[in-house]
C-alpha cells in the first residue's frame, strides 16, 4: 500500500463487513464498508466543491466518530494533508496550529476559539461546524456536506506516492509553541505493519476507541490498524460511560494509556476493599503475571492465578464484557 486510504479500498469486495459502531439518537448504529465508502465519497465531493487541491491542509477538531474517519480518509485519498487538533485544547494553541499549518478548511465541533481566530488571521479558513449552530462566517456540516448520491461520485484515491505528506501532528506545546510533526503515508503504514509484526489483531476483533483520534497513538492503533485487518471499532460515548460501554459492547481488544487502566484498577480495588483475601489474591496474581511476562514464572504462580480466577477474575472479566483477550 502507498496511500492510507487504500486501507479502506481493500475491503470494497466485502461491502457488508461492519467497520464502525457509534451511539446516535439513543441507540447504537453500525457502519459497514459500503456505508463508510459512501460517506467518504460525500466528503470528497465536499472537498472538491470547496476548491481544495492536493497538498492543501484540512484541520479536524472533532470528537471521535465516523465523521472524523470519513473526513480523514477522504482527504488522504485526494492528496490533502490532515491536521488533527484536540477538541479540548486552549484557543491560543488551536489558533497557532491553524496559522502555522496554513489550513484552508477547519472542521470543528465548537467555536470557542472563533474570537481569537478572527483577531489573529487576516484570511480565515473555511469553517464547518459539525455540532450545534454555526456562527458567521462558519457553516454547518449539513449545509457543507453534499447529499448522498447527489453528484458525490465514487470513492477516489488520486495519489499513491507513499512518501507524500499525509498529516501534520502538533506537539502539546508544553515547552513553547506546538511543533508540527510531518508524517508521510509510508511513516504511518510502516508503524501499522510494525504493530502487526508484534501483535495479532484479527478481522473478528472488536476494539473500543477511547483516546482522541487527534493523537497518533489512537489514530494508528485504534483506527488505521483495525482498518488494516478489518476489525470493528466501537466509539466510546465518553469516560463517564466507559464502564457501561465496555460491558455492553464486549470488546476483544482495548488499547489505551496507563491512566485508563489505573482507573479500572481503582474501581476493582474499591469493590474489593471489604474482601481482603480477594484483594490479596488480585495483587498476587498481578505479580505472577509480571513474572510470566518476564519469563521468570514460579512454580506456585499457577496456583495463585487459579485461585484468583476461580474466586474473583470471572466477575472482573464479565464487567469488561466477558470477551477481552488483549489490552
Amino acid at each position: 500500500m502507498n496511500n492510507l486510504a487504500e486501507l479502506l479500498q481493500q475491503w470494497l469486495h466485502e461491502p457488508d463487513r461492519l467497520l464502525y459502531r457509534q451511539y446516535m439518537a439513543g441507540s447504537w448504529c453500525d457502519y459497514s464498508v459500503a456505508d463508510t465508502v459512501a460517506l467518504v465519497a460525500r466528503w470528497q465531493a465536499g472537498y472538491s466543491a470547496a476548491g481544495l487541491q492536493p497538498g492543501d491542509r484540512v484541520a479536524i477538531c472533532m470528537h471521535n466518530n465516523i465523521q472524523w474517519v470519513a473526513a480523514d480518509l477522504a482527504a488522504l485519498g485526494l492528496g490533502l494533508v490532515v491536521v488533527p487538533l484536540y477538541v479540548d485544547d486552549n484557543p491560543e494553541n488551536l489558533v497557532w496550529c491553524l496559522q502555522d499549518s496554513g489550513a484552508k478548511l477547519l472542521l470543528t465541533d465548537h467555536l470557542r476559539f472563533l474570537p481569537k481566530l478572527l483577531q489573529a488571521l487576516a484570511e480565515l479558513p473555511q469553517i464547518v461546524v459539525a455540532r450545534g449552530d454555526p456562527i458567521a462566517p462558519s457553516i454547518s456540516l449539513e449545509q457543507w456536506l453534499p447529499e448522498r448520491g447527489k453528484n458525490t461520485g465514487a470513492f477516489q484515491i488520486n495519489s499513491r506516492q507513499a512518501e507524500q505528506l499525509a498529516t501534520i501532528v502538533y506537539t502539546s506545546g508544553t515547552l513553547g509553541r506546538p511543533k508540527g510533526v510531518m508524517l508521510s503515508h509510508r511513516n504511518i503504514l510502516s508503524n501499522v505493519q510494525g504493530i502487526l509484526d508484534a501483535w495479532e489483531i484479527y478481522g473478528v476483533d472488536r476494539l473500543l476507541s477511547v483516546l482522541p483520534l487527534s493523537h497518533m497513538f489512537e489514530r494508528t492503533g485504534g483506527y488505521y490498524l483495525p482498518l488494516r485487518t478489518g476489525a470493528q471499532v466501537v466509539y466510546c460515548r465518553g469516560i463517564s460511560e466507559l464502564a457501561r460501554d465496555v460491558q455492553e459492547q464486549q470488546p476483544t481488544v482495548i488499547m489505551a494509556v496507563p491512566r485508563l487502566f489505573e482507573r479500572m484498577l481503582t474501581g476493582i480495588d474499591k469493590r474489593l476493599a471489604k474482601a481482603p483475601v480477594k484483594c490479596w489474591l488480585l495483587h498476587q496474581a498481578a505479580m505472577a503475571g509480571w513474572r510470566r511476562f518476564k519469563g521468570q514464572p514460579q512454580w506456585f504462580d499457577r496456583i495463585i492465578v487459579a485461585l484468583w480466577y476461580d474466586r474473583s477474575a470471572r466477575q472482573v472479566q464479565q464487567r469488561l464484557g466477558g470477551h477481552i483477550r488483549m489490552v
